[in-house]
C-alpha cells in the first residue's frame, strides 16, 4: 500500500496502474519532473519519494512527511524539513 502525503496534510491510498509504479506516474501524483528518493527504515521497509527541485521551486513546507521522518529519528540534508507532496511506499512498488 503506497501513501500519498499532501502539504495541506491529507493523505490518499494510491495504487499503480500496473504492478509497480512507473517514474511517470511518480511525476503525476507528485507534481514534478525528478524525484529523490529517502528510505524510510522500520518494518516493513519503506520509501519516500518527493520533488528533488522541491526547495528551489518554491514548494510548501509538508509537516506530516517531516514529522514522520523526525519520529524515526531520519536525518536528511534538510534536517527534516520535506517540502511538496510525497509517495510513500513499500520496498517492492516501484
Amino acid at each position: 500500500m503506497a501513501t500519498l502525503m499532501r502539504t495541506d496534510g491529507t493523505t490518499s491510498e494510491v495504487h499503480p496502474t500496473g504492478k509497480k509504479f512507473t517514474l511517470k506516474e511518480m511525476y503525476g501524483l507528485i507534481g514534478c519532473t525528478t524525484v529523490e528518493m529517502l528510505t524510510v527504515p522500520g518494518r516493513p521497509f519503506r520509501r519516500m519519494w518527493m520533488d528533488e527541485e522541491g526547495r528551489l521551486t518554491g514548494k510548501a513546507y509538508n509537516a506530516q512527511a517531516s514529522a514522520l521522518l523526525a519520529r524515526l529519528h531520519v536525518r536528511t540534508l534538510g534536517a527534516n524539513h520535506i517540502v511538496g507532496d510525497v509517495l510513500v511506499t513499500g520496498a517492492g512498488e516501484v
